[in-house]
């Protein structure tokens, strides 16, 4: 077996604030490829946000089915809707450890008339977040795992293998460190330094948290 670490990707080293109990993910996507044509390669789930690896940690992802994934550990929470390419979805994901419940949401932005509804699907896991030390918070690509290759030591963070890469647009990544309703989702101060949504990154571009996201090619 062949690795190639290829693909771009960013991400926030392993701290203290990111290993959080409950949570809320959310992103804008347009996906290139969020299901390959049986006859191409298959590239496999494609992680969105993550602080994932092995079945330890939390995470937003696009499945092998073309259908958005909430992670939490090894157990998942998907709509079963899938993404349709080259348009523009609000995705959300939320995570209350005192209840154990998780919620997901996939919002197209262009619905035609035959479309079917994509309620919002929640899901009592009762999951303690499992959070493994030295694994970053990635945006457009999940961590493998540990790697003490030549390759894996020179890539960045050093020593950790990036898998998953997504293959689309990403905008306005955040994560927040409690569960958030749907209605607080949509209000700004939710989301700015100071509120009740007590860490509060803003990843990508134009944002105030810019200085801590770091990208690999």
């Amino acid at each position: 077996k062949q690795s190639i670490y290829s693909g771009s990707y960013g991400y926030l080293e392993d701290n203290a604030h990111l290993q959080t109990e409950s949570f809320t993910l959310q992103c804008w996507i347009w996906s290139t490829t969020p299901k390959t044509h049986p006859k191409y390669w298959k590239h496999g789930s494609q992680g969105l946000m993550a602080k994932w690896s092995n079945d330890k940690g939390y995470g937003l992802f696009i499945n092998e089915d073309g259908c958005l994934e909430l992670r939490v550990n090894g157990k998942t929470v998907t709509t079963g809707a899938p993404i349709r390419d080259h348009a523009w979805h609000f995705v959300a994901a939320t995570y209350d450890a005192k209840t154990g419940e998780a919620t997901i949401y996939h919002e197209p932005q262009i619905q035609y008339a035959l479309d079917p509804e994509i309620p919002s699907v929640t899901v009592k896991l009762g999951e303690k977040i499992q959070h493994t030390a030295g694994i970053p918070f990635t945006v457009a690509a999940y961590a493998g795992g540990f790697d003490k290759s030549p390759q894996a030591q020179a890539s960045v963070p050093s020593g950790i293998l990036m898998s998953g890469h997504y293959n689309g647009k990403i905008d306005s990544p955040r994560l927040c460190n409690r569960a958030l309703s749907r209605e607080e989702i949509e209000t700004p101060s939710f989301w700015t330094n100071g509120s009740s949504c007590r860490l509060s990154y803003w990843f990508l571009g134009f944002f105030r948290w810019y200085k801590y996201l770091h990208w690999a090619r």
